[in-house]
Order: structure tokens, then sequence, then C-alpha cells
């Protein structure tokens, strides 16, 4: 009885499993590639082919979302960061990333300590 190994070429359930987290962290092909052992290239066919068999869902570019901050934000900001409040709080309330947030919250302070 012939075997799949003529339409994986050499693909393992871990290869395919390693291929689509270093898909959705969002690493290059070529990272991809290099540590699945393959070329980028046999890693996007690859790729193509697990998306065609329905083995895993197709990806979506996700956009950069640039964050437009007001002055009442940045008080809410400030004043919760006064109080103590974690990072990972204070972007959920203000409704941004935790990265935006703390970035902003340090570009407040450079702007206090130059004051």
């Amino acid at each position: 009885m012939p075997t799949d190994s003529h339409r994986t070429y050499g693909w393992t359930p871990y290869r395919d499993a390693m291929l689509a987290r270093l898909v959705g962290a969002g690493y290059p092909w070529s990272v991809i590639g290099t540590l699945c052992g393959r070329t980028k290239k046999a890693a996007r066919f690859r790729w193509g082919v697990l998306q065609s068999e329905g083995a895993v869902p197709a990806l979506t570019k996700r956009k950069k979302v640039r964050v437009r901050w007001t002055q009442k934000m940045d008080a809410l900001l400030v004043s919760l960061r006064q109080e103590g409040a974690p990072w990972a709080e204070i972007a959920v309330r203000l409704g941004v990333s935790l990265y935006a947030a703390w970035s902003r919250g340090q570009k407040i302070e450079q702007k206090e300590i130059k004051k």
C-alpha cells in the first residue's frame, strides 16, 4: 500500500507544527525556512500545501494601528501610573497595546525630566 510520503516531501507532523507556530508568530520566510531545515521557498510552498488541505487556517496580515494620543489619554496614563497600576492594566483601560502604553509613558517621563 502506498504511503503519503510522496505528498509530504519529508515534512513531519513536528515540522508542520513548527512551521505553523513560526508563521503565526510573524517570522520572515528566510528565518522560518532555516529553523525548519529548509529553504524559504520550500517553507512557503509547504505552508501553501497545508492551507490548501485545510490543515492550517489562512493568515491575514495585521495592519499596524497608530494610536492618536489625546491629552485626556495622557492624563489618565499619568494618574494610573501615580496610583501604581501595572502597564497591562493601563493598556487595557486606554484600549491600546501594552507596548504602546509603556512607550507613551516613557515619552511622558522624558518630557518631565527635561522640564
